[in-house]
């Protein structure tokens, strides 16, 4: 799991394996998980009737309220908005 990573999804889909690879999981098991609706922060959609491909979308904002990673506050001229950069965790060890 990356440590003190910054992601820049610049409010766009954040892609499977950059999920995968923060929640510790296979890209299948994120792909699988969508196409059921059991994970709660995107959609598997697919792309015709006849075709057997997905489509992922990850929401960015729900992912983060999902996993635990926090979102920066911008001040804009319409005030406080919400950015997709994610920061992770701070890891709270205690220090001995």
């Amino acid at each position: 799991m990356p440590d003190k990573a910054k992601y820049d999804y610049s409010g766009r889909n954040v892609p499977v394996n950059d999920a995968a690879r923060i929640m510790g999981k296979s890209p299948q098991f994120i792909r699988i998980g969508l196409q059921r609706g059991i994970l709660p922060f995107g959609v598997a959609l697919k792309t015709e009737d006849s075709n057997q491909q997905y489509d992922y979308y990850i929401s960015p904002k729900q992912f983060a309220e999902y996993t635990g990673y926090q979102f920066e506050d911008v001040e804009s001229a319409e005030g406080s908005i919400v950015t997709a950069n994610m920061l992770t965790t701070v890891n709270k060890e205690v220090s001995a």
